[in-house]
């Protein structure tokens, strides 16, 4: 079976080191981008599985984006991720709600994170 492509939009080496460490144990290939533009210039030229976006992240307007991910690949809608604060804010809840993401907590990111991605990717538990 073909590995999975997974995009991940962060500016953070430590979170962004975290995230690439989980998805090589799924056996997922990881592109990384620091920020939204870098991500679209990507997304533009190559074919992702999903993307995880950290909402926190420096020089991302995630409102703008997100939607731009969907028009670029729709076979990405369902299969954008975004990581929040412990309790998003009322912005962030409605690009949730509008382009129905999948929301994993940052504090829950080892506990939800693999499960979600197994589904969406459809990667058997080991």
């Amino acid at each position: 079976m073909a590995r999975r492509k997974v995009l991940v939009i962060e500016n953070e080496a430590s979170i962004r080191g975290a995230l690439f460490a989980m998805l090589a144990r799924l056996e997922c290939e990881t592109e990384t981008a620091d920020n939204g533009t870098e991500a679209l210039a990507k997304i533009h030229h190559d074919q992702f599985d999903a993307v995880l976006v950290d909402l926190r992240c420096a020089h991302l307007q995630a409102e703008v984006v997100i939607p731009q991910i969907h028009n670029l690949q729709p076979s990405l809608v369902g299969r954008v991720l975004v990581i929040t604060g412990d309790v998003p804010d009322a912005r962030s809840l409605k690009l949730i709600e509008e382009y129905f993401l999948l929301k994993v907590p940052q504090n829950r990111l080892s506990e939800d994170l693999q499960g979600y991605l197994r589904a969406i990717l459809r990667v058997r538990p080991v």
